[in-house]
C-alpha cells in the first residue's frame, strides 16, 4: 500500500506527443522569470573596451623622459670632467712654464753673479801676482841696496871722536884717505854701538865708538881696503884699524877669537886670518 501512495503523489509525466507549448509547462524550482529578460552574450570583442573615462599614465613616455635626463646628465658630467681636465691640464702647463721661467731666469742670475764673483778672484788673483812680484822686487831691490851698502861700507876703529859731529868724521876720514893717496870723498860717516865695538878690553880705559864710512861705490872700498896697511907708517892713523863691516854677533865672534889666538904664542892673527908668527 505505500508503493500505491507514493505514486499517488507523484506528479503526471507528459509525452513528446503532446502538442502543448512550453509555456502551459511548470515552472521550475528556484527559477525566476525575469532571468530570462536580459539576452547573455556568450561571444568575446577582440578590442578591450574602456571601462573608465580617465586617462591612463604614458609609461613609455616617462621612461624616454628619464632616459634621456640621465642622458643630459652624463653628457653634463663629461662635459664637466672634461673642462675640469683641461683646465688642470692648464694650470699644470701654466705652473710648469711658470717655474721653467722662474729657473731660468734664477739660472741666469746665477750664472750671472758666479761670473761677478770669478771676476773678481781673477782680479784678486793678478792684484796678488802683482803685489808679490811688486813684493819680490821691492825685497830684491832692498837686498840688492843693502848688499850694495854692505859692500860700499868699512868700519874705522880708534878715531878719537871726543864732540866730533858727523861732519868732522866725514872731514877726518876725508883726509885720511887723501894720506893714503886716494883722490875721491866719502859719502857719510857715523858712529855706531857702544865703546869697545863689543870686544873685551882688559885695562881700565874705554876705546872709542866705530865708525861706519860709506863709500859710492865698491870699487872706492876695495882701493881703501888694498891701501889700509899704509896707515901703520903715518904717525897720525897709525892706530886706526880699518875693517869689512859685520853684523855685531860677527864682530864679537872676531874679537873672541882674536883673544883665543892672543893667549896662544904660537899663533897670530893678521889680515882677517890666523897664522903662525915667524921667528
Amino acid at each position: 500500500m505505500p508503493r500505491h501512495k507514493n505514486q499517488l503523489n507523484q506528479r503526471q509525466r507528459y509525452s513528446s506527443s503532446e502538442t502543448e507549448s512550453d509555456s502551459n509547462r511548470p515552472n521550475a524550482k528556484r527559477m525566476k522569470a525575469k532571468s530570462y529578460s536580459l539576452p547573455i552574450n556568450l561571444t568575446m570583442s577582440s578590442k578591450p573596451e574602456k571601462t573608465s573615462s580617465q586617462p591612463q599614465p604614458d609609461h613609455t613616455v616617462s621612461t624616454n623622459d628619464l632616459y634621456q635626463l640621465m642622458l643630459t646628465v652624463k653628457q653634463n658630467q663629461d662635459s664637466l670632467r672634461t673642462s675640469l681636465e683641461q683646465r688642470i691640464t692648464n694650470l699644470e702647463t701654466k705652473f710648469t712654464d711658470e717655474i721653467k721661467l722662474n729657473m731660468k731666469t734664477l739660472k741666469d742670475e746665477m750664472s750671472l753673479e758666479f761670473a761677478q764673483v770669478d771676476n773678481k778672484i781673477k782680479e784678486l788673483e793678478i792684484k796678488m801676482s802683482n803685489f808679490e812680484l811688486n813684493q819680490q822686487d821691492t825685497n830684491n831691490t832692498q837686498s840688492s841696496v843693502i848688499e850694495k851698502s854692505v859692500q860700499s861700507k868699512l868700519v874705522f876703529k880708534n878715531i878719537k871722536t871726543d864732540g866730533v859731529n858727523n861732519d868732522g868724521l866725514k872731514t877726518y876720514i876725508n883726509g885720511m884717505l887723501n894720506a893714503l893717496g886716494l883722490e875721491f870723498s866719502v859719502v857719510s860717516a857715523q858712529q855706531i854701538g857702544n865703546p869697545n865695538n863689543g870686544t873685551v878690553n882688559t885695562g881700565n880705559t874705554s876705546r872709542p865708538k866705530p865708525v861706519i864710512v860709506i863709500f859710492a861705490d865698491e870699487k872706492q872700498r876695495i882701493d881703501v881696503l888694498k891701501n889700509k896697511r899704509k896707515l901703520k907708517d903715518i904717525d897720525e892713523y897709525k892706530n886706526i884699524y880699518i875693517e869689512t863691516d859685520r853684523t855685531r854677533q860677527e864682530r864679537m865672534h872676531e874679537a873672541n877669537i882674536r883673544q883665543i889666538i892672543k893667549s896662544i904664542p904660537a899663533l897670530q892673527f893678521k889680515g882677517g886670518r890666523v897664522t903662525q908668527k915667524s921667528n
